[in-house]
């Protein structure tokens, strides 16, 4: 009688006998470092992304562009990089054309005290004429290229085609996580909020507030300020701040102004 098959035999393949997924207590896992700080205290920690959101014209580029020069280096306010001499931003502008994505270049090269000529710790693209199809591959290539310290793109609701489609929004949040964690960056994204109760659109915003690490909102004022508040943060949230916008265009935070 022929003897029946074992299949208690459960041993995985070689390649699965180290699993790169698993979490050890003896493992030294590096504490993430944090892009910049308010008084001392780590905000948008590399690995992580980032929400900035507001009404339609409420700020949000300014923000995204104060962001990028303080990690670049720039103090501004209480706001001062954790990398000013040697991070590396890309900022990827999905809605505004060629002209106006290069007035926002210079804003943040004039907010980091930088002479007006090209930058190799600066890269910052265009993407209203690329085709919707190509553009989240165009940032991956980019951000593996030149292993940037921060991401920035504003907006992140044109890089599908329906901000409301759960499988594709959650194709995308799920295609930034990856990014700033295998890049060790943090990934920083822009998006509208409703009218009615200030969450961002969409199941896009949904779970990208699922996800992100710290999210930030900006609210114009009657005044001409523009106040942010981060309304949600997995580490401790940084205070309150305002800025105001020069005559020339340049975002600035006033000392006088929290």
């Amino acid at each position: 009688m022929a003897r029946k098959k074992d299949n208690t035999d459960i041993t995985p393949p070689k390649e699965y006998v180290f699993d790169k997924y698993e979490i050890k207590l003896d493992e030294k896992i590096p504490k993430p470092k944090f892009t910049f700080t308010s008084l001392g205290r780590g905000c948008s920690p590399q690995g992580d992304i980032i929400a900035i959101k507001a009404k339609s014209k409420n700020g949000k580029t300014f923000l995204a562009t104060i962001f990028a020069a303080v990690v670049l280096g720039a103090e501004m306010g209480d706001l001062k990089s954790e990398f000013p001499d040697d991070s590396r931003v890309l900022f990827f502008d999905t809605e505004q054309n060629k002209t106006n994505t290069q007035i926002l270049m210079s804003r943040i090269h004039i907010m980091r005290g930088w002479e007006l000529s090209n930058n190799d710790r600066l890269h910052v693209y265009s993407m209203r004429e690329m085709p919707l199809s190509e553009r989240m591959e165009y940032i991956v290539t980019k951000t593996k290229e030149h292993k940037p310290t921060a991401v920035f793109i504003d907006g992140i609701a044109d890089l599908l085609q329906d901000f409301n489609d759960i499988s594709k929004s959650g194709e995308i949040i799920g295609k930034l996580m990856t990014l700033s964690s295998y890049n060790h960056c943090a990934v920083f994204f822009v998006l509208h909020t409703n009218k009615t109760d200030g969450n961002m659109k969409g199941h896009l915003g949904t779970l990208g507030w699922q996800k992100c690490s710290d999210v930030f909102s900006v609210e114009k004022q009657k005044d001409g300020t523009f106040k942010v508040t981060e309304t949600d943060c997995r580490n401790k949230p940084i205070s309150d701040f305002s800025f105001k916008i020069s005559e020339e265009g340049i975002p600035f935070i006033p000392k006088t102004i929290k």
